[in-house]
């Protein structure tokens, strides 16, 4: 492991040291005002191939080619663990409206550090984030499948998990939900964050890290005429067991965005057993595939109880064996 890295560590030095050298000679070969290309898109070219040839970690997300206005979206899904992380599952607007961004945005956010924490936040206009951090005893999303839904309409924004509701940001109280009026796509990711007093210091060794979708949702807000979720304002539209990849329906992220350590790569979305996969993966080992052992990445105690992460989930027979090999 060690080995890769260090080489991975010398080609990223080694490209970065050929594209500055390529830009200076650029900038001799054509100097000032009489170069074909102007020192903008020197720069851009430059940015664009140290980037290229840095980036290193990739991710996996999967969006709707429709947007939706109002309904009730539904997920069942294991997330990935591991500090740094998020698997998530969200509506987002990505569209410009009258030549402008608006962000709306609806989210469930699981953080791998977190065991019993889920997140569930709005983003509205501004880039307002509205966050509310749950606590749920006897509750691990990075072992066991869970379901998450959430109900947005004019009038409120609900949460539910294992078909408990946990929040509710509504009118008049919460006066933002006002503004998140414009259609969204449906999105899951698996990414890592550079805000680490957020998600926790990221540690590559984990890698690679997968989260496991069983099935997606979507319910019409139908108020008067539904047969489903709360007041039976809801109606199904439509539901996808990942079963195979639905080209009609979704489409493959090839981006990344300010924040963001990963580059969502379409090999990372995997179609395995009945389960949609996002891959968290580094230079271009693309996929499901893990061909590292786990290993120790530290420990701690409290009172009479040490507690030890590992680079991926272990039941307890897997822990002691790993601990026999390097006893």
């Amino acid at each position: 492991m060690s080995n890769i890295l260090q080489s991975l560590n010398r080609t990223i030095i080694a490209g970065f040291i050929l594209s500055i050298i390529f830009f200076i000679l650029l900038l001799n070969i054509w100097p000032g005002s009489s170069s074909c290309f102007s020192d903008k898109y020197f720069l851009t070219f430059f940015c664009l191939i140290s980037f290229s040839i840095s980036q290193k970690y990739f991710g996996g997300e999967l969006r709707t080619k429709e947007s939706y206005l109002y309904g009730r979206f539904e997920a069942r899904f294991k997330s990935a663990q591991g500090d740094g992380l998020v698997s998530s599952f969200f509506t987002y607007q990505d569209h410009l409206i009258d030549g402008s961004h608006i962000w709306n945005e609806i989210d469930f956010e699981i953080l791998g550090r977190w065991n019993n924490i889920v997140s569930m936040n709005t983003i509205t206009p501004g880039n307002s984030s509205h966050l509310r951090e749950n606590y749920i005893e006897d509750f691990n999303p990075h072992v066991d499948y869970h379901d998450y839904a959430f109900e947005w309409t004019p009038d409120y924004v609900a949460w539910f998990v294992n078909g408990v509701e946990y929040y509710r940001q509504a009118l008049p109280k919460h006066n933002h939900i006002a503004t998140l009026k414009h259609a969204q796509k449906i999105m899951m990711n698996l990414w890592v964050p550079v805000y680490e007093d957020w998600v926790g210091k990221w540690v590559e060794d984990i890698m690679p890290r997968f989260a496991y979708y069983d099935h997606v949702a979507y319910y019409d807000y139908t108020p008067g005429s539904g047969n489903y979720g709360s007041n039976n304002d809801f109606k199904l539209k439509w539901k996808d067991d990942f079963n195979a990849f639905d080209s009609d329906r979704w489409e493959k992220a090839t981006h990344t965005f300010s924040g963001n350590r990963v580059k969502f790569e379409p090999q990372n979305i995997v179609y395995k057993d009945g389960k949609m996969i996002l891959c968290l993966t580094y230079n271009n080992a693309f996929g499901y595939k893990d061909n590292i052992a786990p290993k120790g990445l530290y420990g701690y105690r409290s009172h009479n109880l040490i507690s030890l992460r590992f680079s991926e989930e272990l039941d307890s027979l897997s822990v002691f064996n790993l601990s026999l090999i390097h006893i």
